[in-house]
């Protein structure tokens, strides 16, 4: 159980931002990660604002177009279909972080690997992701969630295949679906470290 019977979740509204890993490609209706941090979270108010196929500008814009949800928490997740864009994706993010009211509720996740030779540990991918990856973490260190790092480490030892994605530095593929897409377990550990963020109370001034 994630919270225990004596603890009580805060009724939040929670607006989660991003691509197809925000929306829920590759699991069955009803499992995307905001979908499982409202159970995670009863009585909040979670909406998915994820979008497939999305770059980081064409969520930015979205973001930026809607006044209605700046007083929400706001959990960031982008720049997967566009990580090559260092600038373009700190600036986007920069935008959006910028519009929230003060104090400002939020977390931004870090970019994931993918299953591409390109983006093995050593190669010219990877060290792109990880590098947007680090500038995030020292622009916004109280409020980063490397949600990369935390599914690479959740690989099983038992599996040989799970043992080679996490050499490659890549969320296990008994998490995924496909090459970048989770598994509805895969979605679930994303909820939970997102709900255990936010329960935290991490804001910014």
């Amino acid at each position: 159980m994630f919270l225990s019977a004596t603890q009580a979740a805060p009724a939040l509204h929670i607006a989660c931002w991003g691509d197809s890993l925000t929306f829920g490609t590759g699991t069955p209706p009803g499992l995307p990660f905001p979908t499982v941090l409202q159970t995670l979270l009863p009585g909040s108010d979670v909406f998915n604002a994820g979008i497939a196929g999305q770059k980081s500008y064409e969520i930015a814009a979205r973001f930026l177009a809607d006044q209605s949800r700046r007083d929400d928490f706001t959990v960031i997740w982008v720049g997967r279909n566009n990580y090559s864009e260092t600038t373009q994706i700190l600036g986007d993010v920069a935008d959006m972080v910028a519009a929230l009211p003060s104090p400002k509720r939020f977390v931004v996740l870090s970019v994931l690997t993918g299953d591409s030779p390109d983006e093995y540990a050593g190669q010219s991918g990877y060290s792109l992701i990880h590098s947007v990856n680090e500038t995030l973490r020292s622009t916004y260190p109280a409020n980063y969630l490397d949600i990369l790092s935390f599914l690479v480490s959740q690989y099983n030892p038992r599996s040989q295949r799970d043992i080679t994605d996490h050499l490659h530095g890549i969320p296990p593929s008994s998490l995924r679906t496909d090459d970048v897409h989770l598994s509805a377990r895969g979605y679930a550990l994303v909820a939970e470290r997102v709900a255990r963020f936010i329960l935290g109370g991490r804001v910014s001034p």
